[in-house]
């Protein structure tokens, strides 16, 4: 019983926060976006977030932003300055960009609730986005018989240590520059992940493990009862604090996933800057950022695996070891052996040995540019059959497509790496 507890309240832990219905930007008139400071929680389980760009009275372009059901939703993905383009997602604060727009920038803190009136749960409907560094913070006081928050993006030093998913205290315990309460209702927390400071959380939170590491296999041998989601690392030659995606099912667990496909929300073709820095959301479709992928690998002696799905609904997997990355700008990739593999060519050693390209960035080894000739960008060779950040077209014949050991576009893949 006492077991069942603990792993209920672990995965408690994970979803803190989270409800069923999405959380979406919800502005009119705005000029890009991500210029978007407010949300709403939609009011349905089957809504989903839109973005739909117009033209105002004075001929200027600008976006509305909010719900609307999922029936409703017609895409409309004309990226033309002057066309009308309407797009739906299926993620909380998805509609953060589209139609042509970038979205928020990689290299930021999480998406905080910014209310410094105290408010009850749930009528807080403003934003901010943290600087890296900081974290989300909520403030809770029981007032008049009602409770309510307070909360902003703070640097997570005046958090306490900083540490993955919930931190929590007393006030006196965490800043001295806060002063203790007794009353039973009052509470202070900080978070890492969008949108985690709507509240404060449950008591049980304060059974929450404070786990940080170097990577995800790091995570699992702290607590093997870890599930799949994003928790904060902290790099280990720049000590850079970095929100990845874990994967603690597959094979064992403890993987840190680099790359994600499976819907094509996001665009990988990409420039240079983009594929060293990141980009993407780590709970969606992302690249994680080749400075970060070689800090993390050079910690020691890391396997890399590639899953894919295919439009069939086959899966197929490789897996090499002695994985590590060379310095950039090229950041050649090094893999050893094939350690095992399940439907699919050895294709991902062809990689070995060779720098990333991009578009702006050439450096395989074919007279052409690989990342322009097959819209992708990789460690390329001699180019062909191998392009996993190509262009997502499921299930199509298409030189262009997101694939792996021949030309027909991947419903799916998943890159990632596991220190052994």
């Amino acid at each position: 019983m006492k077991t069942h507890l603990l792993l209920t309240i672990l995965l408690l832990c994970q979803t803190l926060g989270t409800y069923l219905a999405l959380t979406c930007l919800k502005c009119t008139n705005v000029v890009q976006p991500r210029h978007c400071e407010t949300v709403m929680t939609c009011p349905q389980n089957d809504d989903v977030c839109y973005l739909d760009r117009g033209t105002n009275a004075f001929g200027e372009e600008e976006y509305a932003l909010g719900c609307i059901s999922q029936h409703s939703c017609h895409n409309t993905t004309i990226y033309s300055a002057t066309s009308r383009c309407s797009q739906c997602c299926d993620r909380d604060l998805c509609n953060q960009e589209g139609c042509g727009e970038i979205g928020f920038p990689t290299n930021r803190g999480p998406v905080c609730y910014n209310c410094h009136s105290p408010l009850p749960d749930g009528r807080c409907h403003n934003v901010e986005i943290c600087r890296a560094g900081e974290v989300c913070s909520v403030t809770g006081k029981e007032k008049f018989e009602t409770q309510v928050f307070t909360s902003q993006c703070l640097p997570s030093d005046d958090c306490g240590a900083h540490t993955v998913g919930l931190i929590i205290g007393k006030r006196s315990s965490v800043t001295e520059k806060f002063v203790r309460t007794f009353d039973p209702y009052d509470c202070f927390q900080c978070c890492s992940s969008d949108l985690c400071n709507r509240n404060c959380n449950r008591q049980e939170a304060h059974l929450c493990q404070a786990i940080s590491g170097p990577d995800c296999s790091d995570l699992q041998r702290q607590n093997a009862s870890l599930s799949s989601g994003v928790y904060t690392i902290t790099t280990p030659l720049t000590h850079s604090k970095l929100q990845v995606y874990c994967d603690m099912e597959t094979d064992g667990g403890g993987w840190t996933v680099f790359q994600k496909r499976f819907n094509g929300s996001v665009d990988f073709y990409r420039n240079f800057s983009e594929y060293e820095n990141g980009f993407g959301f780590v709970d969606g479709e992302h690249w994680l950022g080749l400075k970060y992928l070689r800090d993390m690998a050079s910690l020691g002696s890391y396997q890399l695996r590639l899953d894919i799905l295919r439009s069939t609904g086959s899966k197929a997997f490789d897996v090499y070891d002695n994985f590590s990355l060379g310095p950039g700008p090229n950041y050649l990739l090094y893999i050893g052996s094939r350690l095992r593999f399940s439907g699919c060519q050895s294709i991902l050693g062809s990689a070995d040995g060779q720098s990333f390209s991009t578009y702006d960035h050439d450096y395989d080894r074919w007279n052409d540019n690989c990342a322009v000739r097959f819209h992708g960008a990789w460690w390329y060779n001699m180019c062909f059959h191998l392009n996993p950040n190509g262009l997502y077209t499921p299930g199509k014949f298409d030189l262009y497509a997101m694939a792996y050991d021949d030309s027909v576009g991947l419903n799916a893949t998943t890159l990632m790496i596991k220190r052994i």
